[in-house]
């Protein structure tokens, strides 16, 4: 019913977009919920993607918390921070644990010197055919082993899944809207408002 986007927190189902063919969800807070999120649930993010094995955090890519504690802290809370779960528990410093290993990108320790290592913002190359001057991770079609993985733990190849020639500059469950990356409408409002302007 309502497939096109009207704002942040709004979509539509056709043209023209009136308050009688619309959908919306602001979410119990204003920002970054409802549908006011990208793919994974996030904050909207600037066009680009990061790397299988990174997580998106502040709007950077950093790797996942639950591979670089071996899923004891799988969520992330700040750039240095996993935790055990989200909220004012992390709080308590035996559920949450800082340290300067978790600053990473998904590349570090892979032995491929084009992956990023370092934390870094989504790569349009990721979601699109390459752009002059965006970094460019590539991976290995081989498997990699994780710094902190056993030698039977494998992860899959770093790049997503994505339809590299498709216009869409965000995930292939995002679309743009104002400069940012959003969960689809389509998605979120499971075909019925499909449209977001």
């Amino acid at each position: 019913r309502a497939a096109i986007r009207t704002s942040s927190w709004t979509c539509c189902a056709a043209h023209p977009c009136f308050p009688w063919n619309q959908l919306g969800s602001v979410g119990k807070d204003v920002l970054c919920n409802g549908y006011d999120v990208s793919a994974d649930g996030s904050c909207p993010h600037k066009p680009g993607a990061c790397l299988v094995d990174e997580e998106l955090f502040g709007g950077v890519c950093y790797k996942k918390c639950s591979i670089l504690t071996r899923g004891d802290k799988p969520v992330r809370t700040g750039p240095m921070t996993c935790c055990q779960t989200h909220g004012f528990h992390c709080l308590s410093p035996h559920r949450a644990e800082t340290s300067k290993a978790f600053s990473v990108g998904g590349g570090a320790g892979d032995g491929d010197p084009l992956t990023l290592a370092t934390p870094h913002m989504p790569q349009l190359s990721l979601t699109e055919e390459e752009t002059p001057g965006d970094e460019r991770p590539t991976a290995t079609e081989a498997q990699r082993e994780p710094e902190t993985a056993s030698a039977q733990e494998h992860t899959p190849a770093m790049r997503p899944q994505e339809q590299l020639h498709d216009g869409n500059v965000c995930d292939d469950r995002e679309e743009l809207y104002g400069g940012l990356c959003y969960a689809k409408c389509s998605i979120l409002t499971e075909g019925r408002a499909a449209i977001r302007t």
